[in-house]
């Protein structure tokens, strides 16, 4: 027989319905993902993916004190669903044994149409990353960041007239070139580092975002079209898996972290932020506006630092600084040896 729900007060009925109904949603939107990932309408929503938890914050109180099984069992099952989703980046991760030179790389987006700031090459300064991945950036703030920061970066590869990938190093770069990823998508800048007399292959992609679909003439967004975004991702994943030796790949992919182009890629890499980081490691967006009304941010994640099997994210984190609506990646990277054992 169903439960006899009329013996609770009326909030507790509410609560239990509003409950259910907010769980089978979450657990169908995360059923639907794993079955086809690049339907339009799942496709748009993973970027909103680790949003759909935060209504716990209010449910789960309220479950608890109406004492009804019905509105409990929904949040205990998607507290266990977000353990299993994300729980790992909460946990304290092992570290390599200590004694290997590490180098430190930053992906920083700089957003387009937007003057650099002296807080954003402050932020860089500051940071003091060996390696630094730029996207997004224009020929005015390209001659701003050569001048203030020429010294600290003597090997700069930029071409701002006609690529906004970039790369500032303070190894020196032995070979570079831009290359189109599948062939249509936006330029990506590879580059070999000659890191105390050890080769460092690096990658820097921003592809494409993908193409909104929209209804309701131009008013309703139903979904994505990721068909050009996988392709571009999955193209430079093919390219890293043929270089040799160490390898990073960092850049705006602007892809979510349970799409199909992650998938691709941390198949032949490694997410250094999974490895290292704390938390979620949302980027975007920070400080942006849907017209005149500000944006609770960051809420997705498009920013990622990749690297090869031969090397370990030592330290990984996300900083934010006014003048991008980015924010940048940090990561600590050394040569991969075993972890001892406890």
């Amino acid at each position: 027989m169903p439960p006899d729900y009329s013996r609770y007060p009326l909030w507790t009925q509410i609560v239990a319905i509003v409950s259910v109904a907010y769980g089978v949603g979450v657990l169908a939107f995360f059923a639907a993902r794993a079955v086809d990932p690049q339907a339009p309408l799942i496709a748009m929503l993973d970027y909103l993916a680790p949003l759909f938890f935060v209504p716990l914050i209010v449910l789960l109180p309220l479950a608890i004190v109406s004492r009804s099984h019905a509105a409990l069992a929904m949040p205990v099952v998607l507290i266990i669903l977000f353990g299993l989703l994300y729980g790992a980046v909460y946990l304290p991760r092992a570290r390599p044994a200590p004694g290997v030179r590490s180098v430190t790389f930053m992906t920083f987006n700089l957003q387009a149409g937007v003057p650099p700031p002296a807080s954003l090459i402050a932020a860089i300064a500051r940071e003091n990353p060996d390696v630094v991945a730029l996207e997004e950036l224009e020929p005015y703030p390209a001659g701003v960041i050569r001048q203030e920061l020429e010294g600290q970066y003597p090997y700069m590869v930029m071409a701002p007239l006609d690529h906004d990938t970039a790369l500032l190093s303070r190894y020196p770069v032995v070979a570079s070139a831009w290359f189109a990823p599948a062939g249509t998508g936006r330029a990506a800048l590879a580059a070999t580092l000659d890191v105390q007399g050890a080769v460092w292959r690096v990658i820097v992609a921003h592809p494409q975002p993908p193409h909104i679909l929209w209804r309701w003439r131009g008013r309703i967004p139903w979904g994505i079209d990721v068909t050009a975004l996988n392709a571009e991702v999955a193209d430079i994943a093919q390219r890293a898996a043929r270089l040799e030796g160490r390898t990073v790949v960092l850049g705006d992919f602007n892809m979510s972290s349970g799409s199909l182009a992650y998938r691709n890629m941390a198949r032949v890499l490694i997410d250094s932020y999974l490895e290292a980081g704390w938390g979620l490691g949302l980027t975007f967006p920070h400080k942006a506006h849907l017209g005149v009304l500000p944006l609770l941010g960051p809420f997705t994640r498009l920013d990622y630092v990749f690297h090869s099997a031969d090397l370990y994210a030592e330290q990984a984190r996300v900083g934010c600084h006014e003048g991008s609506d980015h924010c940048y990646v940090w990561v600590r990277m050394g040569l991969a040896r075993a972890i001892p054992q406890p």
